[in-house]
């Protein structure tokens, strides 16, 4: 089990993030400290933000510890709904052209089965005559 390092909360060991605050949760040291490009001022960072702004003089710095993220799950998360949602779709506009068949086929077999229904009324009354 991981634990958060900022509200404490037990997380499962493959856990990356604290399920009760959110918090990103790995081994690594958490914050960094460096100074702004402009003032010198201090500044604190830690490696997933990729600017950060001055408090003091309002500049924009490039995070020198920043790491691009590997593929997250919420990236999977979203392709895979992606995916699901063109599966749905296909499925739809398959059902929709099997339907517009049946649509379009059932009233011509209608027509034909009253026109020979009507044909076997008027010769079997014809002959009755």
């Amino acid at each position: 089990m991981k634990t958060c390092p900022k509200c404490g909360y037990h997380n499962q060991s493959d856990a990356l993030f604290c399920n009760k605050c959110g918090e990103r949760l790995n081994g690594k040291e958490q914050y960094k400290d460096f100074t702004c490009e402009k003032c010198g001022a201090p500044l604190t960072a830690d490696a997933y933000c990729k600017l950060i702004d001055c408090e003091f003089c309002g500049t924009i710095n490039h995070n020198p510890f920043y790491e691009e993220p590997e593929e997250s799950w919420q990236e999977d998360a979203f392709r895979t709904a992606r995916e699901t949602m063109e599966d749905i779709t296909n499925d739809v506009h398959q059902s929709y052209r099997r339907n517009k068949k049946f649509v379009t086929i059932f009233p011509i077999i209608v027509f034909i089965m009253i026109l020979l229904i009507n044909i076997f009324i008027f010769t079997r009354f014809r002959f009755l005559r």
